[in-house]
């Protein structure tokens, strides 16, 4: 079976091309946040200063991260509900390529966004909050907290909306998010020269400096074995080194941790196409993707979707057509049309063409 397109909105980890921590001053939790400077504001509010008693969440996305645009459309259903609260959003499109779409053609398209969108320009705000973060990929995303210091940074599908939630009701505890940033930091630098092996085809370095990361911290970079599997599969075309890669998760204390699991089936499955015939692991994708789902208390949607996806992949309509029935009910706004679109795909495939 053909690869169905993708119909829900998957965290990536995408190594960024432009980014660099260079020279650059780093920047952990608890220190006072850079203001934005240097960016063309296009819609919204225009953010000059963190105003005592308020919170701010920035979002930094780029037009050649598709799950950096659909995550723009789930910042609107946030602020919605927020914007009471003295929480403000802010999404701030960096690091273009040659190639990539102007930010103000996507944004045409999603005239529905009511928070403050900017532009960055010369990659000056991407300098100060990301590579002064050590953050090497997108989306990334950073909370602000009410005394105009830097509370969070990191995927939006990792903990965020928890965090929003404990430091807009004051139970953020800075001082333990400090300690981890610091951690963070360090394992960041060897993603960051993964990163850039990669781009220069050196790929078992590459993964070698996957393997010093996730030594610093297991629990928070594991997650980074789903780029190994990729870099192993589909650069260096071995696929007994991407089986072992994912073994090396799978056997950890981290083996049974939901988000590293869903981001190695994702990477699977995204990478269906890509990945030759007789080397598409779907019983390795099935297997994350239910893990990820089981005594998993945050369950929702993104992660029952999947599992219907791997099942459509597998040609198991009636599958994938119950657990998108299932998953339809965790469905935010943000998701809708795309999840539509997979149970309509589904009973499609089920019932047969229509006379």
């Amino acid at each position: 079976m053909k690869k169905i397109p993708p119909m829900v909105v998957l965290f990536l980890l995408v190594a960024c091309a432009t980014a660099t921590s260079e020279g650059v001053p780093p920047i952990v939790i608890g220190d006072q946040a850079p203001m934005i400077t240097d960016v063309e504001w296009v819609r919204g509010e225009e953010i000059g200063e963190w105003a005592a008693g308020h919170v701010y969440v920035i979002d930094f996305w780029a037009t050649w991260c598709p799950p950096c645009i659909e995550g723009l459309r789930h910042l609107q259903t946030l602020d919605d509900r927020l914007s009471k609260e003295d929480v403000h959003f802010i999404a701030v499109a960096v690091w273009p390529t040659e190639n990539s779409r102007p930010p103000e053609e996507v944004l045409d398209r999603l005239p529905e966004l009511e928070y403050s969108l900017a532009i960055d320009i010369d990659n000056a705000t991407a300098d100060a909050l990301l590579s002064a973060s050590r953050c090497s990929g997108l989306p990334t995303t950073m909370i602000v907290d009410r005394r105009g210091r830097l509370a969070w940074v990191g995927s939006p599908d990792n903990g965020f909306e928890d965090s929003l939630e404990a430091i807009v009701s004051g139970s953020y505890d800075i001082a333990d998010a400090r300690q981890a940033d610091t951690v963070r930091h360090r394992a960041e630098v060897f993603i960051g020269g993964a990163s850039k092996a990669e781009r220069s085809g050196e790929f078992l370095s590459a993964i070698d400096l996957i393997d010093k990361a996730v030594a610093v911290d297991p629990d928070r970079f594991s997650v980074y074995r789903g780029w190994q599997y990729e870099i192993a599969l589909l650069r260096l075309e071995d696929p007994q080194l991407a089986k072992q890669v994912a073994m090396t998760l799978l056997d950890s204390a981290q083996g049974d941790d939901p988000y590293p699991l869903f981001i190695l089936a994702t990477r699977i499955v995204n990478n269906y196409d890509q990945t030759p015939e007789d080397q598409r692991d779907l019983d390795l994708a099935l297997h994350c993707a239910c893990a990820a789902v089981d005594d998993n208390p945050n369950v929702g949607y993104r992660e029952l979707a999947l599992v219907a996806e791997v099942y459509a992949l597998r040609d198991d309509f009636e599958a994938a057509l119950t657990i998108q029935k299932i998953a339809m009910s965790g469905a935010d706004p943000a998701d809708k049309v795309t999840a539509e679109k997979a149970l309509e795909e589904y009973t499609r495939m089920v019932e047969g063409p229509s006379e």
